[in-house]
């Protein structure tokens, strides 16, 4: 007995040994003569995730990433198997309609919400055309025109609480306000009714869940690269958290039949959706998992543009001032703020514009794997087969490769001002470009325009007290940002 006790010792000696060195001569093949050793970055990312997965469930990759960009240059090694670019050439080399074959979603990094079913945001191509084939109408030039009554209903009920506060010369939480607002919108639009959250003033809890909830995606995105430990992980999430994300599915399930067996009073999506027809249309569990994820994408990212617009608007007084000349010169009155008029509003298009820019809605990338070819040239560097590409949205937009003053709000860098002429304008890129980019791009733009014009138009705005907590230099990024209170005092305009 003693002798075998002292061999398994040996052999489990022995195991470490080999173990260690295995490690060490892949940690030296990974830094030294893998095929992305040439780019530069720190050493240590390149011989492991963790460094890039702790700056993930920390909030803190799109500011390391501007950090490492700053420090490296235009392409830099964020993991083993990883690539992170900055130039506008790299969003045309990995996103466009002619390179979709080769890049392809990695389901690792991307949340799959059903075990045997993808969504729109998963799918691959094939499947992905279908999904779009039968979501296009909804938001068709016809249909914005036609669901305009919808964003007007939700528009005037957010003016109608601003009033209230401007009355006593109250500040309002425009993070809280725009969030009521455009989740309104989007439920209205998805499920035939709004939640409700302006008429009470408060999230609905199926959306305050979700918030709730943001951070956590980071980790689970996280420990999906570690399939041991994710097992283990997952046995220890909490069973309130589970029956949050059954209770989600069932909502959105129960939300999409009771649409489906009424007729709505506005033209909303299921006014021009065909479901069941034919072969290539969805099926009813493909479509719960699209309403699902046009709810957040349709409402979230709208929310958080206009909330980092007004909050640069508020910190450059003169461009305020600026465009507050243009919207009022525009209208002799705000029911003529309307779905055509806005569009005429150049200033107003590029505060928005270099809102988008200062403080993108998702501001890490948007990761691609190479798949299909041995190897391609992203920006006019070469990329193998297997790597993870991505242009780091947040450190390409602040980028002095890029643009001039870039961490300055200047709209008129998208109005052709001389000034800004070497700016590579091309590399803001907020909803994605090519087969996958957003299909809600054309929402998006009007949805915002109708509410900043008609917030300028009838209301002075002023920071309140904290409002610089709102800086992305001090949030947290959880995918989404992790966003503070956005105080803004709010009073009947003066002139």
């Amino acid at each position: 007995m003693a002798a075998l006790i002292s061999t398994l010792k040996t052999l489990s000696l022995y195991s470490l040994v080999v173990l260690l060195i295995w490690k060490i001569l892949y940690t030296v093949y990974l830094v030294w003569f893998h095929p992305l050793s040439k780019y530069p970055g720190p050493k240590l990312w390149a011989t492991s995730r963790l460094p890039w997965h702790y700056k993930l469930v920390t909030g803190e990759l799109p500011r390391t990433l501007h950090k490492l960009h700053e420090e490296y240059g235009e392409v830099v090694r964020t993991a083993p198997d990883e690539l992170s670019f900055i130039g506008a050439a790299a969003q045309r080399d990995i996103h466009s309609t002619a390179r979709a074959k080769y890049f392809q979603k990695d389901k690792t990094i991307y949340p799959k919400r059903h075990p045997t079913v993808d969504g729109i945001l998963t799918a691959n191509d094939a499947d992905h055309q279908r999904h779009r084939k039968t979501f296009n109408p909804a938001f068709s030039e016809r249909a914005l025109r036609e669901q305009e009554p919808i964003f007007k209903l939700y528009t005037d009920q957010l003016m109608n609480l601003l009033a209230c506060n401007a009355a006593d010369s109250q500040p309002v939480d425009f993070v809280k306000a725009f969030n009521w607002t455009t989740f309104d919108i989007v439920g209205h639009l998805t499920f035939g009714e709004p939640f409700g959250c302006l008429q009470s003033s408060s999230y609905h809890p199926w959306v305050a869940m979700i918030f709730d909830n943001i951070k956590s995606g980071s980790f689970i995105q996280a420990v999906k690269f570690y399939p041991l430990a994710a097992r283990l992980l997952i046995m220890c999430i909490p069973k309130s958290l589970l029956k949050m994300r059954a209770d989600h599915e069932a909502f959105t399930r129960e939300k999409v039949s009771q649409r489906l067996n009424t007729t709505s009073s506005m033209p909303d999506f299921f006014s021009y959706i065909k479901v069941d027809d034919g072969k290539e249309s969805l099926s009813r569990l493909e479509i719960d998992l699209d309403c699902g994820t046009i709810l957040i994408a349709g409402s979230e990212t709208t929310a958080t543009t206009l909330a980092g617009t007004l909050y640069y608007l508020c910190k450059y007084p003169e461009t305020m001032k600026r465009l507050c000349e243009e919207v009022r010169a525009a209208f002799d009155e705000e029911e003529q703020i309307d779905s055509v008029s806005v569009g005429r509003l150049k200033y107003l298009t590029a505060c928005i514009e270099e809102g988008l820019r200062m403080y993108p809605s998702i501001p890490s990338g948007l990761a691609r794997r190479l798949e299909g070819t041995d190897g391609i040239l992203v920006s006019g560097y070469h990329v193998p087969r297997g790597t993870v590409v991505s242009v780091a949205q947040y450190a390409a937009y602040r980028s002095p490769k890029n643009f001039v003053n870039p961490d300055t709000f200047c709209p008129e860098r998208w109005m052709g001002d001389e000034k800004f002429q070497s700016d590579q304008r091309g590399v803001v890129q907020s909803f994605s470009l090519g087969p996958r980019n957003c299909i809600g791009q054309a929402m998006g733009y009007l949805e915002m325009r109708l509410i900043l014009a008609r917030l300028i138009w009838r209301l002075d705005l002023e920071p309140a007290s904290g409002v610089d907590n709102f800086a992305p230099e001090r949030q947290k990024v959880h995918f989404f940002w992790a966003k503070p209170a956005l105080n803004i005092t709010v009073r009947e305009r003066r002139s």
